[in-house]
């Protein structure tokens, strides 16, 4: 018996959702901490001016957090304040619509991400998770 598997030939523009939620740079993190409850999202795209200028993760968030020694309630309420350009990614793995799905998922293993902003030219139209790319795995016993 032979077992086959792998990533099935796709294109992430079948896969992907262009349902895009995303924040500002000045969106407070007590905003994006709500936003993160609110959806199940790991990762939100920062936009401005309608062009992705970064990520921000609920890991990036966390880390917010951990930075300071002790928490009191007074800080906890600066570090709420501050923004989301004060804790995202500027450097942005990107994929295009007619990338593979095989790309995307050798990129999500490689690189540990969770989801991947889907851009063509400047614009952005999509985003991949790995619940969208596992849909795509293969495994036969033949």
């Amino acid at each position: 018996m032979v077992t086959k598997k792998g990533v099935r030939e796709a294109l992430v523009k079948e896969a992907m959702s262009e349902k895009i939620l995303s924040v500002a740079p000045q969106t407070s993190l007590k905003e994006l901490m709500l936003i993160f409850e609110e959806h199940d999202y790991n990762m939100l795209p920062v936009m401005k001016d309608g062009r992705l200028v970064g990520v921000v993760t609920k890991l990036d968030l966390l880390r917010a957090f951990v930075v300071e020694r002790t928490i009191t309630k007074a800080n906890y309420f600066n570090i709420l304040a501050d923004k989301v350009e004060d804790v995202m990614h500027t450097s942005i793995e990107c994929v295009g619509p007619n990338d593979s799905i095989r790309q995307v998922v050798e990129s999500m293993v490689e690189n540990k991400l969770r989801s991947m902003p889907v851009v063509d030219g400047e614009k952005m139209v999509g985003i991949i998770s790995r619940g969208d790319a596992i849909r795509y795995l293969v495994f036969e016993e033949e």
